[in-house]
C-alpha cells in the first residue's frame, strides 16, 4: 500500500525520539569559558559558514566574554558541545544601532553591559547554533533544552533583581528567522 511522505516523516521522527531517549544523555548547561571558545567558533563555522571564521569575529567573541562572563551559554551532552547561544546586554544606544542593522559582533567593549540587580537590561541574541551532525529532530531537542535552561537562568537572575527589559535578535538565516518567528519574536524590520 502507498505510504505518504508525511507518514514517513512521522515515522522518522518517532524513531529519532526513541533513539534519543535510548541514548545515554548527561546534559550540562553553563556559561562558556575562554577555553570553550574554540569549540564554539568551530560550531559557528559549521552553522554559519566562512564569515564566522574571521579573526575579527573570533576576537570579538573572546572580548565579549572577557568583558561579561555571561555572554555565551553552552549546552553539553556527555561533555560534547551540542548547542550554544550568545546573549549580550548592551547599552541603549547600541540596541538602537542593532535595530538599524549593525551586526552584534561589531560593538566595542564599552557598549557591553553587565547582569546587575537594579538595572533594566536590553539584550541581543547574536548567535544560536546546534551541532550539525545530528538529525533535525535532535537539533530541535538540543535547541529546546538550551532555551529551557536559559529560561531557568532568567528566573535565577529575576530572583536576584536583574531585570531584562527586552531581547532583540536578527535571524541571519531562513532557519534563524523561522526560529525567531516560532518563538514569538515580533518582526520590526
Amino acid at each position: 500500500f502507498p505510504v505518504t511522505i508525511q507518514e514517513i516523516d512521522t515515522l522518522v521522527s518517532e524513531i529519532d525520539a526513541f533513539i534519543l531517549a535510548a541514548e545515554r544523555s548527561d546534559f550540562e548547561f553553563r556559561p562558556a569559558t575562554l577555553e570553550d571558545l574554540e569549540a564554539e567558533d568551530h560550531m559557528a563555522y559549521l552553522n554559519f559558514g566562512e564569515p564566522s571564521r574571521s579573526p575579527e569575529r573570533n576576537a570579538s567573541r573572546r572580548r565579549y566574554l572577557e568583558v561579561n562572563s555571561y555572554t555565551s551559554f553552552h549546552l553539553y551532552n556527555l561533555e560534547k558541545l551540542v548547542a550554544f547561544i550568545n546573549l549580550v546586554p548592551l547599552k541603549h544606544e547600541a540596541i538602537l544601532e542593532f535595530r538599524q542593522g549593525k551586526r552584534g559582533w561589531m560593538f566595542p567593549s564599552d557598549m557591553i553591559g553587565q547582569y546587575e540587580p537594579g538595572r533594566r537590561l536590553e539584550c541581543i541574541i547574536i548567535d544560536l547554533a546546534t551541532i550539525t551532525n545530528a538529525s533535525p529532530f535532535k537539533r530541535k531537542i538540543y535547541g529546546a533544552i538550551l532555551l529551557h535552561e536559559l529560561a531557568i537562568q532568567f528566573a535565577k537572575w529575576g530572583a536576584e533583581g536583574i531585570d531584562i527589559k527586552s531581547i532583540d535578535a536578527c535571524g541571519g538565516t531562513l532557519d534563524g528567522q523561522r526560529i525567531l518567528s516560532d518563538a514569538g519574536f515580533e518582526f520590526t524590520g
